[in-house]
């Protein structure tokens, strides 16, 4: 956290070294990643059904610093990924997933305790429903498979305040986001 540091043009009564903060090198790149995951289940009630669903993916990325100075700063990102949900409703015999895929660019910069990030998304996924029709004398197996994708853009500004012992950051965020299925018919 700190070193010493001499000087040769130092007077020679001079005692010691100078003690000051050490630079801390920050790297011009990183690569990331994480995994997520949930689970849940819905009670039934007198007209639902209970349902059982669970999540789960993983995100890559990698960011590179463009710009680094001391109260400032520049960085852009990269990132993609993939994910699955899967829903039962056992007492319909009905079941479903949606597979996705995720992309992104993402920028953030620093001035002092001024931040600004900013972004843009793109998942595009594929959902497959099916369920069991059961009616005296008849049975079918009915699916029904789309595609989908959303779409988001965000941005954020923040506003950092250090007082001794801890730090606070109040910011704004303003995000669009559109969803949109393709229109799907039924099998069986």
């Amino acid at each position: 956290q700190q070193v010493a540091g001499a000087f040769t043009a130092d007077l020679p009564g001079r005692k010691g070294a100078v003690v000051m903060p050490a630079p801390v090198p920050q790297p011009r790149y990183a690569l990331w990643g994480t995994a997520f995951g949930s689970t849940g289940n819905t009670d039934a009630d007198g007209n639902a059904a209970s349902l059982n669903r669970r999540s789960g993916g993983a995100l890559l990325g990698a960011d590179l610093m463009l710009y680094d100075a001391p109260g400032s700063s520049l960085k852009l990102g990269v990132a993609g990924g993939y994910s699955q949900s899967r829903f039962d409703l056992d007492a319909r015999l009905s079941s479903g997933r949606l597979e996705s895929g995720h992309a992104a660019l993402y920028a953030g910069a620093r001035f002092g305790s001024l931040r600004f990030d900013a972004g843009a998304a793109y998942t595009w996924s594929e959902s497959d429903i099916r369920r069991q029709v059961q009616i005296r004398g008849f049975g079918d197996l009915l699916r029904l498979q789309r595609p989908g994708s959303v779409t988001q853009g965000f941005a954020e500004l923040g506003y950092a305040f250090a007082f001794q012992g801890f730090a606070i950051e109040p910011f704004a965020q303003l995000a669009l986001i559109r969803v949109s299925t393709d229109a799907g018919t039924e099998r069986g």
